[in-house]
């Protein structure tokens, strides 16, 4: 907060001053929401929560092993661990609604969001039925947190979210599946083209949710078809390769085109 003070003294450009209230704003929201969180390192992660809510501490705790686990189930399937390549801690930040909204300007419609840190509401951990909804969003996240490990920004959204949800529950991962690919047998699906950005800018939700069962149905795909070790190579591809770098990898390896292996996914709905 301070340096967007400071900038603003120092700047005229226009543009440039509005970008700058606009951080200004977002930081200040966030000082003001976390001020009094408590901050409990574990070995890989950095968990920042509101200690006086009741039915939060406890739960944290068991989330703080959890989390620990999938570190290192992340890290094989990855294979690349943040921490140990002296990226620092992966920070965890739970929030009750408000605060959510108030940081993220997302709503009440995100289960969380990866910006750089891991950002979810939570109201409660006590209800196991609740924790287990926490439990999905963390793994989802720090998926997210692993493929900008080692993918950077450019991992296009469709390998992005389609890992994420790919990785959230491994018990229920063929279910999850064959639940997307029975929403998606209605239409057309996207080109890959339009999934490459960020889902977040899109109006309308329908397209939103087919978008995200689109993603899920294509890794899963792409898993069962070419082997789970090249789509997580392909994250990894669009490090030096930018957001093409998926689709060229899986070229060189396979000497086939994702679009092909699109359309091989749509026969298998259409049928």
């Amino acid at each position: 907060v301070e340096d967007f003070e400071a900038a603003l003294e120092r700047i005229d450009d226009p543009d440039r001053r509005a970008l700058i209230e606009e951080l200004l704003e977002r930081h200040r929201r966030i000082r003001d929401e976390e001020r009094d969180f408590v901050v409990e390192p574990t070995l890989h992660f950095t968990f920042r929560y509101d200690g006086s809510r009741e039915g939060l501490s406890d739960g944290v705790d068991r989330l703080k092993v959890l989390l620990e686990d999938t570190y290192q189930e992340f890290g094989e399937r990855f294979g690349r661990r943040p921490v140990e390549a002296g990226e620092g801690r992966i920070e965890v930040i739970l929030y009750d609604a408000e605060g959510f909204d108030s940081v993220t300007g997302l709503g009440d419609w995100a289960g969380g969001v990866f910006d750089g840190k891991i950002r979810v509401p939570v109201e409660d951990l006590r209800s196991e039925l609740r924790f287990a909804r926490v439990k999905s969003v963390l793994r989802h996240e720090t998926a997210h947190a692993f493929s900008h490990s080692i993918g950077g920004a450019a991992v296009p959204s469709w390998l992005n979210e389609g890992v994420a949800q790919w990785l959230e529950e491994p018990a229920r991962r063929e279910s999850a599946v064959e639940i997307a690919r029975a929403k998606l047998g209605a239409s057309a699906l996207f080109p890959l083209s339009r999934l490459d950005g960020n889902l977040v800018g899109w109006e309308d939700w329908a397209e939103v949710a087919r978008a995200y069962d689109q993603a899920l149905a294509l890794v899963d795909h792409l898993s069962v078809q070419y082997g789970a070790d090249l789509v997580f190579s392909m994250i990894a591809a669009c490090r030096e390769g930018g957001v093409g770098g998926a689709a060229e990898h899986f070229r060189e390896r396979t000497l086939v085109e994702l679009d092909a292996v699109l359309g091989d996914l749509a026969d298998t709905l259409y049928r």
